[in-house]
């Protein structure tokens, strides 16, 4: 039951590509199974860009975007049990069928119908929100609202390093690009004990991923990761590499298998928006290179990277860089798609300062 709420809400709404306009809209209605979220953070994505562009199939427009996200329960629907009013929390946004043969054999991110907060369904770029109450992860005390809003970026980046990349202590890996997300694979693969060399042309973005902790800084406007690569392993090749950059470009993959070692592991995080990648088949053969994709997480990977952040294994800070009011949405998209004023990423604040 919602009381004591205003009528209606403010949101920017994704009415066709290149098009976000504001909105004031009527708060969303709470279902049995529902909570509503009162949006304290909600982190700036690049596949909000993509989104924003045309170039992301897996929205339904109009939508309200927004698929990464912190905030505070207010109100609860009347069949929610262990979920109270005033809880602090982060939302997974993920929505899965549970019966398909992929959520049976526990990789729900693969499901078959499965929906997304932000994407197919509104998100969090609007001061209240709807989710489902199964979606909902408690915020440690001690942990803000900022740094909770990116879990989905670090339980992915989680997901790509620990279960699809396997790496392990020890390991020479390799990350391509110092976005969100490859700094996300950063701090996991340093979680891991791996020694990990990072690649971008971005210097602030080389200068966040020293700070988190990368062993190798590689500045691509000067050398290749491919140049580098014999001084950092040895000779060898990188045991594990994770493309974390994406996009429109075919140059990264194509990196990715002349770098590893034989019988080596490239991991794809990276969202591609093109369909003319490619890759050296030949050498993919006669190294017996191996190629993964990496989607979204597992259940209950929110939880895991929130108690390493707790205990101090993993540091996301260095990463969020600016804070803006949801009117400034648009601006905020375009300091990350410009890779200006420093932005790496960028926080909407819908409800004003959340205070951490």
């Amino acid at each position: 039951m919602t009381t004591n709420l205003p009528d209606r809400m403010a949101a920017m709404v994704l009415e066709e590509p290149n098009r976000i306009v504001a909105d004031h809209r009527l708060i969303p209605e709470t279902g049995p199974n529902d909570v509503l979220i009162k949006v304290r953070a909600c982190a700036l994505c690049g596949t909000d860009i993509h989104a924003w562009r045309g170039l992301f199939k897996g929205v339904n427009l109009p939508v309200v975007l927004g698929h990464e996200f912190a905030g505070e329960v207010i109100a609860v629907g009347g069949s929610v049990r262990d979920i109270g009013a005033g809880l602090r929390c982060c939302v997974e946004n993920l929505i899965t069928c549970g019966e398909c043969e992929f959520c049976r054999s526990n990789r729900p991110n693969l499901c078959t119908s499965l929906q997304s907060i932000g994407n197919t369904l509104d998100g969090a770029y609007a001061e209240y929100v709807r989710v489902p109450a199964e979606c909902v992860v408690r915020l440690p005390e001690g942990v803000s609202y900022a740094v909770g809003s990116v879990m989905q970026t670090m339980a992915t980046a989680w997901h790509a390093v620990h279960d699809v990349g396997g790496v392990r202590a020890g390991e020479r890996v390799a990350i391509q690009g110092a976005g969100p997300i490859g700094l996300c694979a950063l701090a996991a693969a340093k979680a891991e004990g791996a020694f990990v060399a990072i690649s971008d042309s971005v210097g602030y973005r080389l200068e966040a991923a020293r700070e988190m902790g990368a062993d190798a800084i590689v500045d691509i406007t000067k050398e290749s990761l491919a140049e580098r690569a014999p001084e950092i392993t040895g000779g060898a090749g990188f045991d594990k590499v994770i493309e974390a950059v994406g996009g429109t470009q075919d140059a990264t993959l194509q990196e990715a298998c002349r770098i590893v070692k034989r019988g080596g592991t490239v991991v794809v995080m990276g969202v591609f928006a093109g369909e003319q990648n490619s890759i050296p088949a030949e050498d993919v053969r006669r190294l017996e290179i191996v190629i993964k994709g990496a989607r979204g997480r597992y259940a209950g990977q929110f939880a895991e990277c929130l108690r390493m952040i707790e205990t101090g294994k993993l540091n996301l800070e260095p990463m969020l860089t600016h804070r803006v009011p949801l009117e400034e949405a648009v601006e905020g998209l375009l300091m990350m798609e410009e890779k200006r004023e420093g932005a790496i990423k960028v926080i909407l604040e819908p409800n004003g300062p959340s205070g951490g």
